[in-house]
């Protein structure tokens, strides 16, 4: 998906009052979530077979060599969640991707 398609896409989201009551976040938790969503990339391995999680991470810890841990969570099918405790570790990682596996 490219970004005008996303762009239209975007435009044709809207909420309507059979959505449900609107609230609106406290600018203090809108900023908390931000902070901590900083330091995270989502990765989806596109196969149908199912992945061996541990080698997945061995894997990826020793060829993308960060200089911190990076915190791995499969969150659906082949579906991860990395944490990344130095910024650029993150910043690194995603700037050589696409990953292959």
């Amino acid at each position: 998906m490219d970004t005008e398609e996303i762009a239209k896409f975007c435009k044709s989201l809207s909420i309507s009052e059979d959505d449900g009551k609107v609230v609106s976040l406290d600018r203090s938790l809108v900023l908390l979530g931000k902070r901590q969503m900083q330091n995270y990339l989502v990765g989806k391995i596109l196969t149908n077979k199912k992945v061996n999680m541990e080698a997945f991470k061995a894997v990826i810890h020793d060829v993308r060599k960060t200089v911190k841990i990076v915190m791995i969570e499969c969150v659906g099918d082949n579906l991860f969640l990395f944490q990344f405790n130095s910024d650029g570790d993150k910043k690194r990682v995603f700037a050589s991707g696409p990953w292959s596996f």
